[in-house]
């Protein structure tokens, strides 16, 4: 199983800072509803057997996952992220 490469800080920083200039625009803000009801924010996901309630619970993720990134507060990353640094250095990782 391939492993996922870890973003480096700044890298999170400035992917969290494109989604929320993105989905601030009117464009944006478009395809997030698109996304939220395509995604089922608004209707329930259990479906008529487990594997459709699986995909639509996995569309939903999704979804929440975007709205999380938006709603993230920058200062708070920022301060994550000079902590990680800061543990790094003291613990010579």
């Amino acid at each position: 199983m391939a492993r996922r490469k870890k973003k480096s800080g700044d890298q999170q920083l400035d992917l969290i800072k494109a989604y929320q200039s993105f989905f601030e625009t009117e464009d944006g803000k478009l395809i997030l509803y698109d996304l939220m009801r395509a995604g089922r924010m608004f209707t329930k996901t259990v479906g008529s057997s487990p594997e459709e309630t699986s995909r639509n619970e996995g569309q939903r993720e999704l979804v929440v996952y975007i709205l999380e990134q938006i709603n993230r507060d920058i200062e708070q990353v920022i301060k994550f992220i000079e902590q990680q640094k800061e543990n790094e250095r003291a613990y010579n990782l």
